[in-house]
């Protein structure tokens, strides 16, 4: 589970992974809302696709980690985790992982359209 004190964007972590060149962490972070791999991994763990979904979440967990997105890398991380293995005895708790993923991944959106997350001025 995500601490409550992990923040959604950790701006300065992510404009370091990009070589402390704004344009470009500003560019990737304003796309982010528009990638599929949260909702490609929440369909694969609805379809019982056990290695979809740990495909998917391991990329959104290396998405989330390259543009300093912690609380959601966490969240995915976990059911990376579940997944990992192949073990479909696990699909119930990533599935319930899965809800915080998709809550945080509309809050991460949020903030990168509604709060100026891309702004380095």
């Amino acid at each position: 589970m995500t601490s409550a004190h992990t923040p959604l964007i950790d701006r300065e972590r992510g404009l370091s992974l990009a070589g402390n060149d704004a344009q470009i962490y500003s560019t990737f972070l304003a796309a982010f809302p528009t990638d599929t791999t949260c909702a490609a991994m929440l369909c694969a763990l609805d379809a019982g696709d056990v290695h979809d979904a740990f495909l998917c979440a391991h990329s959104l967990k290396g998405l989330c980690a390259q543009l300093g997105l912690l609380a959601l890398g966490e969240a995915s991380s976990a059911v990376c985790e579940l997944m990992r293995g192949g073990d479909e005895g696990n699909l119930p708790a990533a599935r319930a992982r899965a809800q915080d993923v998709a809550a945080l991944h509309e809050a991460t959106c949020d903030a990168i359209r509604d709060s100026g997350a891309v702004s380095f001025r």
